[in-house]
């Protein structure tokens, strides 16, 4: 399976298909069902640096969305983009991270489950992130399991407990790797040998510290504070990893994977100091932002797609991979999408100003409001360490004119006293609801 990690699909040829715009093309039926496995805070490279062996070689045998970004590094953007093919701007919702002043979009407005149930399917949610309550998020779903914090473990017992009727529409999504970095002690065997902390970083108050911290630990005391921090984030990107396998395994051999497209996408990554900060929803650095995008089937013709891509073109890829007709939407089929194209992300925690990005050719303009402009050149600078913003270039100029009115708009809607729906309005659980885990000792130690 390690050699998978390897291959490298090869950039899409021609296509012979009626359909060449289409990503999923088939040897044989088109599926009928859909698994859609969402991970939260996973690190892209998680899969290329071996971490995630198994999901690594699913995504060899795939369609690929290879220069994919998360319209967000969040869980409330980003997963606003993957169901209904907007981004959050767009829709009218803030978006903001976290609790305070996060603004869901009108509950009325279609997702993908919305789409799928009108087609017929039987759709079910199962999530681990309690952002997954509100009723955007879930109500759609006929069904909907939510225990905030639930390990990867339980979360894989209760979807093996669903049952199927076809068509159906199952929905995971893994709240493993997301901080703290809690472990179970069986992932963590590479900590042994290594020093206690000062820090503990199975809690936020941990993370909290050592990015208050930083700047005044010694050199020895911060690669040590990296080295653990690495391993404990790692080691639950390997368990959960571990856990998907288990799913698919348990489905596979119940015949349930055969007339099946599984979808696999992350809401956003994680900053592991890169940036010289720990965690995620503040800033659209690479490590955050960049996400995975790709889809598997049985009899499904492997490819990868290398013009960029977004988070709202899972919608429509998804919806045509089905043998339906894709919604309109402003994401689009990953097929259709061209090197010029050009992609936006914003993200605003309570920590600070928004941060608005676009991004052509691989040159990527973020402006934040505090005032901060920064230029990158992808193709020499991959991971954004040198900032490049002169503000006479022409590549600076062009990219300002595309992003000055999305800047605009957001702060026309920031400045919008009109009542809007918060997310604290917007918690009523769908019905059906029910818990699982309750009592069980699978959730995980408080944050």
């Amino acid at each position: 399976m390690l050699l998978l990690l390897a291959c490298k699909q090869p950039d899409v040829a021609p296509d012979p298909d009626p359909a060449p715009d289409r990503a999923l093309i088939y040897d044989g039926d088109t599926p009928t069902n859909l698994l859609m496995i969402s991970v939260d805070t996973l690190r892209k490279t998680s899969l290329e640096e071996g971490y995630a062996p198994f999901l690594a070689s699913l995504e060899a045998d795939s369609v690929v969305a290879d220069a994919n970004t998360t319209c967000s590094s969040s869980t409330e953007p980003g997963t606003i983009c993957a169901l209904s093919g907007f981004r959050a701007e767009e829709l009218g919702a803030l978006p903001r991270a976290h609790e305070e002043g996060a603004i869901e979009p009108d509950p009325a407005i279609p997702t993908l489950a919305s789409w799928l149930g009108e087609a017929g399917f039987h759709t079910t949610m199962l999530s681990a992130n309690a952002i997954h309550r509100g009723e955007f998020y879930s109500g759609d779903y006929q069904q909907a399991y939510i225990v905030p914090d639930a390990s990867a473990s339980s979360l894989v017992d209760a979807a093996l407990a669903v049952p199927l009727e076809e068509p159906w529409m199952l929905h995971v999504h893994f709240f493993d790797p997301h901080e703290p970095y809690y472990s179970e002690d069986a992932c963590l065997g590479d900590l042994k040998g290594h020093p206690t902390l000062d820090y503990d970083l199975t809690k936020a108050r941990g993370l909290r510290a050592v990015n208050q911290d930083w700047e005044t630990l010694s050199a020895d005391e911060q690669a040590e504070v990296l080295a653990q921090l690495r391993i404990r984030y790692f080691a639950q990107v390997t368990c959960m990893d571990a856990e998907i396998q288990r799913m698919w395994d348990t489905l596979e051999a119940a015949g349930l994977l055969e007339n099946t497209l599984v979808s696999v996408w992350t809401d956003h990554g994680e900053q592991l100091l890169d940036h010289g900060a720990i965690g995620h929803g503040s800033t659209m650095w690479p490590e955050v932002n960049d996400g995975l995008m790709f889809w598997w089937a049985a009899n499904l013709q492997p490819q990868t797609f290398t013009n960029p891509t977004t988070l709202q073109d899972l919608v429509p890829t998804t919806m045509r991979g089905l043998g339906l007709e894709a919604p309109e939407v402003s994401g689009i089929d990953v097929a259709q999408s061209t090197e010029d194209r050009v992609t936006f992300g914003t993200v605003h925690s309570t920590l600070a100003e928004p941060e608005q990005q676009v991004t052509r050719r691989g040159v990527r303009l973020r402006y934040n409001w505090e005032g901060r402009k920064r230029l990158y050149r992808h193709k020499s600078d991959p991971d954004e360490n040198s900032d490049a913003y002169d503000s006479e270039n022409q590549d600076t100029i062009a990219l300002w004119d595309e992003l000055m009115p999305e800047v605009e708009d957001l702060a026309a809607l920031y400045a919008d006293d009109q009542p809007k729906r918060t997310r604290a309005e917007t918690t009523t659980p769908p019905a059906p609801f029910r818990s699982w885990g309750a009592g069980t000792g699978f959730h995980r130690p408080p944050r």
